[in-house]
């Protein structure tokens, strides 16, 4: 081939694997690559496969939808089905099986590339006849510029050789040299830069074309079509967010329903709604939903409970806090939060402890050292899995059930709720609550439900099944009285977050209320200090608060209530 058309070639080799537009390009590309396979000529059979054709090809052939395969499906401008792509597929899958055996991999195939990470592999392990690390990052800077243009007979590496031979990884590993740190070590980084900087012509061309390699090795593995629905924005589409919707489980066969769809609206209950950007960590979403989960777990319960009095250790923050409190929150949310405060005073602080990576400076309490443990765990139990408005009203029932006021009971069984679903497992938790309450004394038991209610009276104001009104009892969708929140991870900065999102949260705020939510900025942060949640928007009806959560959705996690 000549220069020019081996460059095309590659081109377009990269451009198939890396995620075509449609099915005809791909099918296209299956009947290229099997053409290109079937050449005797050894080179041409390993430049298809240096490229990721094969399992580019199982993608194709496994994949129930194509779209998980980096194809963005236009089905009205479509001439070629899934199927007539997934024998296509298939054939080339067989083809590069069948005349493959015994063909070399990359490190056989590709001495340079294999030099290359071996320097950056034992930079600290300096032996005769290797590549020193700054020879070994001049010979990759070398490797792009001949594979950006050079000819077929020209050492190369493709982004597929890359991602094999984890190029990106040994680079960052060589950077760092110390594991435990997030920063470069200086002379490395010198080093980096000597090659893919500022310091020349030749430098600043090589770090231009690092770039573009990183990139063609993250469309080559993203199975995804994470960009494609926008491919003129090019990567900036990584960062849009989509909207992923949760689908929620009971917690066991003896569960009807989960603990959280019986404190969501109506309009959220057969699935969460959660705005993510496409390149998330599943980590990122586990503690969004620890944010958002009631726990019922009666093992993590008690595990809370012990903690109080302990001291704890954040990772993160390297500080040491002292364990004041635990509780269930009583507006809301029933999440399981601690209440923390600084050995050296300050104010107190509300975590959610399953959020944060922490280790116990210190022995665990003993579970024979918390007063009525077992009781406190079936009553936190018991406010999980019972509706805001019903709580009160199940707490006196079961102060009635201690003292043999059975009549009574009977008598209040309408404040349960009018959901046989949420009555039906609310009872049962409250069946539990009596049972554990019988192997305690009389009065203890009392005791510790009188301290439950106080708890909750001072929380929420409501101290009888008749007085007060928590804030969502028996909530009208038509009511001003629901509000919109954004959730913020921890390990990001307040400072750093706010400006990135302010223009386009006041942006909608403003446009749903003129005149915007007076002194939200305080109000975000100080929510995000103590739970991770901050308000954008009070006193809206249900539609307009589900409304703006949509709008602003696009830049953050949010979450009506």
């Amino acid at each position: 081939l000549e220069p020019q058309a081996f460059r095309a070639l590659t081109a377009l080799l990269q451009h198939l694997v890396g995620g075509t537009d449609n099915l005809s390009i791909a099918f296209a590309g299956c009947r290229i690559m099997r053409a290109l396979y079937k050449h005797p000529d050894p080179k041409l059979r390993y430049l298809v496969r240096s490229h990721g054709a094969h399992r580019w090809a199982q993608r194709l052939c496994i994949g129930k939808d194509v779209a998980q395969c980096g194809i963005y499906r236009q089905a009205h401008h479509e001439k070629i089905t899934v199927e007539d792509l997934s024998k296509e597929a298939q054939g080339l899958c067989q083809d590069m099986e069948k005349l493959g055996e015994g063909e070399p991999d990359w490190q056989a195939a590709n001495e340079k590339l294999a030099e290359v990470v071996d320097a950056l592999k034992t930079a600290s392990e300096p032996a005769p006849g290797r590549l020193a690390p700054a020879e070994g990052l001049f010979a990759l800077r070398e490797l792009l510029k001949q594979t950006e243009k050079g000819s077929m007979d020209d050492e190369r590496c493709s982004a597929f050789e890359m991602e094999e031979a984890d190029v990106p990884g040994h680079m960052l590993r060589y950077l760092k040299a110390d594991t435990t740190g997030s920063d470069p070590t200086p002379e490395r980084w010198d080093l980096f830069c000597e090659s893919f900087g500022d310091h020349s012509k030749q430098s600043r061309k090589g770090l231009t074309r690092l770039m573009k390699a990183l990139h063609a090795v993250i469309e080559t593995g993203e199975a995804l079509p994470v960009w494609r629905h926008k491919k003129e924005r090019g990567l900036k589409a990584l960062i849009e967010t989509l909207p992923l919707k949760l689908r929620h489980l009971p917690g066991s066969e003896e569960e009807t329903c989960s603990a959280l769809e019986l404190h969501l609206p109506k309009s959220a209950q057969a699935a969460l709604l959660v705005s993510v950007e496409p390149l998330v960590p599943v980590a990122d979403i586990n503690r969004y939903l620890f944010k958002v989960t009631p726990c019922t777990d009666p093992l993590y319960l008690s595990y809370c409970h012990r903690l109080v009095g302990c001291s704890i250790r954040d990772q993160d923050a390297e500080k040491t806090f002292e364990v004041e409190g635990f509780e269930i929150l009583s507006q809301g949310l029933p999440i399981a939060v601690h209440v923390l405060r600084p050995p050296d005073g300050g104010d107190s602080q509300r975590m959610i402890l399953a959020n944060r990576n922490y280790v116990l400076d210190g022995p665990l309490k003993a579970a024979s050292e918390v007063p009525n443990l077992q009781l406190k765990v079936a009553l936190n139990q018991l406010q999980a899995l019972t509706k805001d408005e019903d709580y009160v009203a199940s707490l006196d029932r079961l102060q009635q059930k201690l003292t043999g006021s059975e009549g009574e009971a009977e008598e209040n069984q309408n404040l349960i709720g009018s959901d046989a679903v949420a009555a039906a497992m609310s009872q049962k938790a409250l069946e539990k609550v009596a049972q554990v309450a019988a192997t305690f004394s009389s009065e203890e038991a009392l005791a510790a439900l009188a301290e439950e209610k106080s708890r909750y009276a001072q929380a929420t104001g409501v101290t009888d099944a008749g007085e007060g009104t928590p804030a969502e009892q028996g909530v009208d969708p038509s009511m001003r009285v629901h509000m919109v929140m954004i959730a913020v991870s921890d390990e990001i900065p307040f400072e750093l977050f706010w400006p990135m999102v302010r223009e386009d949260i006041v942006g909608a705020v403003r446009e749903l209320c003129p005149r915007g939510m007076a002194g939200m900025e305080e109000a975000v942060q100080a929510g995000v200090a103590q739970n991770g949640m901050g308000p954008i928007a009070q006193r809206l009806t249900l539609h307009e608060a589900e409304n703006l959560a949509t709008r602003v959705g696009h830049v953050v996690q949010t979450a009506v209530t």
